[in-house]
């Protein structure tokens, strides 16, 4: 991880060292001050009148204790929370769409497409068409500009 993911959020008015790294899907509010050399794991939070010195590394992957109060050996829970850390920082990742409806997009239409092409019951070419239609339907019903917004948004796309 080098620098800020993508898809985090750092909001105006945190303060982060230069080489503060901040991985997928964190937000750092405003009034964080985050200082050098610190790395900010995926899916974390940061929030409130917080000042992270240099150096540090936070992570919800790092404290099995939650796992092991609700029952999880503690091999179990390295292993489980392993998984997890792996998995979203593999290359091959593909990440939820941060936009309105998002459920119906992925839930919906290509679930329901790839079913169909898996069971036999489509070509792949009638699923991408079909993936492809149904998309477009959605994005015009709900504006298309107003989704390509949302996504910058997500993405932390200013212009």
């Amino acid at each position: 991880m080098t620098g800020i993911h993508a898809t985090a959020i750092v909001e105006p008015g945190a303060e982060l060292a230069g080489d503060v790294e901040v991985g997928a899907y964190s937000i750092v509010r405003a009034l964080v001050r985050i200082g050098a050399g610190s790395v900010i794991g995926p899916h974390c939070v940061i929030e409130g009148r917080t000042t992270i010195g240099r150096d540090n590394r936070i992570s919800q992957f790092n404290d099995t204790a939650v796992w092991e109060k609700a029952g999880m050996s503690k091999a179990a829970a390295d292993l489980y929370l392993g998984a997890i850390k792996e998995s979203l920082n593999s290359p091959n990742m593909v990440l939820d769409m941060r936009i309105p409806q998002n459920q119906y997009y992925q839930g919906v239409v290509l679930d329901t497409a790839v079913a169909q092409f898996l069971a036999g019951e489509i070509s792949r070419d009638e699923a991408i068409k079909q993936i492809s239609d149904r998309w477009q339907e959605k994005t015009d019903e709900l504006g298309r500009d107003a989704q390509l917004a949302a996504y910058n948004a997500s993405l932390g796309v200013k212009r």
